[in-house]
């Protein structure tokens, strides 16, 4: 059984994470990603930052803002108050692996975490979490197109609630 928590964002959420996503990546406007067809550079990195402003409240960490212009290159998203770090993955459809990047391989951070978007952008299931030892284990190389990723499937993920408790 997965225990998951759902985040209900609002309008001035999607607006900051916008924000954040043209700061932090240098992109404005809406010029199609290559990579994925149907977003926009800023819509892609919106996403993320969606994720990354819902696994901050739940766990009552703090957003990473600094600039990355080339990427985070697994660098924590999110940082907790002792000093962990959170890489959180931003997934539009339920069902998809927690992926690295292609150049990666292991978790840069203490912490990683997969979120869905639930029927558009303002609700977001947080699904659950995973450390390096996890993805090591139970992660397979795969390539879904954009070159070959450590991907870890849903299900091998904690429970999301296990690390509320770790946190707290």
């Amino acid at each position: 059984m997965r225990l998951t928590v759902y985040c209900q964002m609002s309008y001035e959420d999607l607006a900051a994470a916008r924000r954040l996503a043209e700061s932090r990546n240098g992109c404005k406007g809406h010029g199609v990603n290559h990579r994925w067809a149907q977003r926009s550079d800023v819509a892609t990195h919106e996403l993320g930052a969606l994720g990354e402003l819902a696994v901050a409240r739940l766990l009552g960490g703090r957003l990473d803002e600094s600039p990355r212009p080339g990427g985070d290159d697994g660098r924590p998203d999110v940082l907790l108050p002792d000093g962990r770090g959170v890489n959180v993955k931003t997934r539009s459809r339920s069902g998809y692996d927690f992926l690295l990047d292609p150049n990666q391989d292991s978790l840069r951070a203490d912490y990683g975490v997969l979120c869905y978007t639930i029927g558009g952008k303002l609700l977001l299931e947080v699904v659950g979490w995973l450390t390096d030892a996890d993805l090591q284990q139970y992660g397979v190389r795969r390539d879904y197109g954009h070159g070959p990723r450590l991907a870890l499937a849903a299900r091998h993920l904690r429970p999301i609630t296990a690390l509320l408790k770790e946190v707290a």
